[in-house]
């Protein structure tokens, strides 16, 4: 799989938009150079960062609804699905 066809979605919702800094921070941190694109799943409310694509599935509906609508708007084939409350602890080695 190549960086062209792989993509990160951090599922969340409005609900953990505390969460979103700090996973994010982590991140970051630990995966300086990753070549994917990343995707957060939300349900109405913004976040800027300037790797990040936001994805806004409006009001929430459920889970399954909200990631199956999540899904269908990243553009690649492959999707590593990741929940915000799952932090990084070590460098990740690509």
């Amino acid at each position: 799989m190549t960086k062209n066809n792989v993509s990160i979605l951090v599922v969340s919702c409005d609900a953990y938009s505390d969460m979103w800094t700090p996973f994010f921070v982590t991140f970051f941190k630990y995966w300086p150079d990753c070549k994917y694109q990343i995707y957060l799943g939300t349900n109405e409310l913004d976040f800027v960062h300037e790797r990040v694509n936001l994805i806004k599935v409006g009001p929430d509906i459920s889970y399954s609804d909200n990631l199956r609508v999540m899904l269908d708007s990243v553009p690649t084939k492959n999707v590593i699905i990741w929940l915000e409350d799952l932090m990084l602890s070590s460098v990740v080695d690509d």
